[in-house]
């Protein structure tokens, strides 16, 4: 057992990284095919309200290597508060390729100075942008991916962010999108004083992909005012997206899908109550059906979905008979495009 590894009830744990007493935001694990983990991370290097850094750790025979990779991120005191959902909402994630390079998706605030200030009268609130960095083999390469702006508007790219690789090495990001000024009349109220505001966030769920040489976005779910947290990606062998998010506004627990073309599949796999689909995390089977845990938060439980799908039939729109043990309930259209079976319920 190598030196720094302590041993309790059969697990093992170490300490990665103790350069701050505020390290580990956000993190992100991906274990590549020898075995080793490779974590992205935040770190407030000056304390709680410092703005944090990215930093990557990956196992080498010689130990954790450790990298930074941006500074000055997000979070500091911008005349808003850092809510709960905000704070975890700046998160990371990362996966690997197929030759164990690590991609990480993040948000930054200071990427683009002509872009990160919205501001009204003295008061100014940061623009979060969406950011993609991965590991070529030789250096690291950093991109924006959503920065979509427009003067006097108060947008944030890239909460809840979670990345995926297709089959093809070309990564997939699913986040959370603000696009409303709701909280600009809040700025400057005392901590501990008055509503958190950004619990109050209108947003959408949106979807990035690469296609080898350019990033394009889309909008996967707007049907309410406040949809998309807590997002989970992950790409099935054909290269089709599966995402786990969360209906803030209700209260419920949502996934959808796209098997190419303009539109996504949308369901809702848990509406048991009005505070469902937290911290979501999903995963694809062997059948290529999802499996989702999450948490109900208004009874402080654990859940675990799973469940098998009819097909899309994509001319006619329509759901074709479901196969044996499942069940459907009414197929209603979205105005953003999307196509939603209420209540998906076929659990075996």
């Amino acid at each position: 057992m190598r030196e720094g590894v302590t041993v309790h009830d059969g697990w093992f744990y170490e300490t990665v990284d103790d350069s701050s007493s505020y390290a580990g935001w956000g993190s992100s694990i991906a274990v590549d095919r020898e075995g080793n983990p490779h974590i992205s991370y935040l770190v407030q290097e000056r304390g709680f309200f410092s703005p944090p850094t990215l930093k990557y750790a990956r196992w080498t025979r010689f130990g954790w290597k450790k990298e930074t990779l941006a500074r000055n991120l997000v979070g500091h005191n911008d005349g808003k508060f850092w809510a709960v959902n905000v704070q975890d909402g700046a998160i990371t994630s990362i996966a690997l390729d197929s030759q164990d390079h690590p991609h990480i998706s993040y948000v930054d605030a200071n990427h683009d100075p002509a872009r990160s200030m919205t501001c009204s009268g003295e008061v100014c609130t940061r623009n979060y942008q969406l950011m993609h960095t991965s590991w070529n083999g030789t250096a690291w390469n950093t991109e924006p991916v959503d920065r979509e702006y427009n003067p006097g508007s108060y947008t944030r790219h890239g909460l809840y962010s979670s990345i995926a690789i297709d089959p093809r090495d070309l990564p997939h990001i699913s986040y959370f999108s603000i696009w409303d000024n709701a909280c600009t009349d809040l700025a400057g109220v005392p901590i501990g004083q008055g509503p958190l505001c950004d619990y109050f966030l209108y947003g959408k769920l949106k979807y990035a992909s690469f296609n080898g040489s350019a990033w394009s976005t889309e909008t996967v779910d707007s049907s309410t005012t406040s949809v998309g947290l807590y997002s989970s990606l992950k790409i099935d062998s054909r290269g089709n997206p599966h995402i786990s998010y969360m209906d803030w506004k209700n209260g419920f627990l949502r996934y959808a899908t796209s098997s190419g073309g303009s539109y996504w599949f949308r369901s809702v796999p848990d509406r048991q109550n009005s505070d469902t689909g937290r911290f979501s995390s999903l995963a694809i089977d062997s059948r290529g059906y999802p499996r989702i845990v999450y948490m109900d938060y208004k009874n402080g439980h654990v859940r675990y979905v799973y469940g098998t799908f009819p097909e899309l039939d994509k001319k006619t729109m329509t759901i074709t008979a479901p196969g044996s043990g499942a069940s459907a309930d009414t197929v209603t259209m979205q105005g953003d495009g999307g196509q939603e079976m209420i209540g998906m319920v076929p659990f075996p």
